[in-house]
């Protein structure tokens, strides 16, 4: 029969071997090749079943690249706002004047096991950036990130340096999301960045897959992915250098390599590295704001905290509740125990 040596046929038997289902195909059909095959031959003969084949492919390709150019699309009009709030800080610190817009970056970081993905750690670092233009005493205030680390499950990690360390359950995580980025809505009408390294290929998908997208955040207007910015992330050559401790060394900020891949760490770790970005745009600055970038500079390259002085406090579960009115503003009828993932 002509259907027997079609270019469909061919391809449907060759999906048995080679196909990207093959697997799902022969778990369909136990592992029985001749009802495979017998399936494709008992369609009924009125049929234009020719191309069916070839109609199912070039579907499953548009498909892929229609995903593919949505989240490129997605990715870049938050890329693009992220670095408009970058020059345009970086151009009110060389006119020593304050910006038009006020923004809070929040770096955060996931860790995880391998394999079957499971998030075991959040990190979350804050910076405002109104600190560097307050004059209330007439000098430039100490600047300070606000760090904050999630732990969400009982297992050995590294020692968080830079402050407490919180203990939630993995179905915790959707709300504590949201309640920190409303928090810091309140807290700054102008808008969220969200920094990160490899932010799009890892945080963003994660929170995607806890159904916190970044659309569902109004506080979030622009995001800063380390990992992939050129003029942070090119060495001599022109070339990527992603990994965070080649660029921790390149800009001279202080990191002890055992304290890498904490997710605290590294998110506070992250935000210094965006701050030595800012720096390195500023060139001709003026007298009268270099006292501005001074306050920046001693910012990046501060001391680490002693090792021995890793004073943690833990909220058990069942102090989540209250940890949450008083930090993050979470309505407390919220029953979060029993939310959902």
């Amino acid at each position: 029969m002509p259907r027997d040596v079609s270019r469909a046929w061919k391809w449907y038997r060759q999906g048995w071997y080679r196909g990207p289902e093959w697997r799902r195909i022969r778990a369909e059909y136990n592992n029985d090749q001749d009802a495979y095959l017998n399936a494709y031959r008992a369609r009924p003969e009125d049929l234009d079943y020719s191309r069916d084949i070839f109609l199912t492919s070039g579907m499953k390709c548009f498909t892929a690249w229609q995903a593919r150019l949505t989240g490129q699309l997605r990715r870049e009009s938050y890329w693009n706002n992220g670095q408009k709030a970058l020059q345009a800080l970086t151009s009110a610190l060389r006119a020593g004047q304050p910006p038009s817009k006020d923004y809070v970056f929040v770096a955060i970081n996931f860790e995880g096991t391998a394999g079957p993905r499971e998030v075991t750690e959040l990190g979350v670092s804050s910076f405002d950036t109104k600190q560097m233009f307050d004059d209330a005493h007439q000098t430039v205030q100490r600047l300070s990130i606000h760090d904050e680390h999630f732990r969400l499950a009982r297992r050995r990690s590294r020692k968080f340096m830079f402050g407490n360390t919180t203990r939630i359950t993995p179905d915790m995580l959707p709300e504590v999301l949201r309640g920190i980025f409303a928090f810091y809505q309140d807290k700054c009408p102008d808008g969220v960045i969200i920094v990160g390294h490899g932010l799009w290929d890892t945080e963003i998908r994660e929170m995607d897959r806890y159904g916190v997208t970044i659309e569902s955040l109004p506080a979030v207007v622009g995001t800063i992915d380390t990992a992939y910015h050129y003029q942070l992330c090119s060495d001599e050559r022109g070339g990527p250098c992603g990994r965070l401790s080649d660029l921790l060394s390149a800009y001279h900020i202080p990191c002890r390599p055992e304290s890498l891949h904490c997710a605290g760490n590294d998110a506070h770790y992250t935000l210094r590295l965006v701050l030595a970005l800012m720096l390195k745009k500023l060139v001709g600055m003026p007298a009268c704001a270099y006292s501005r970038v001074e306050a920046v500079q001693e910012l990046i390259a501060r001391p680490l905290p002693i090792p021995p002085a890793y004073l943690r406090v833990r909220y058990e579960e069942d102090d989540w509740q209250q940890y949450l009115d008083d930090n993050l503003g979470i309505d407390p009828s919220l029953d979060l125990a029993n939310e959902g993932a």
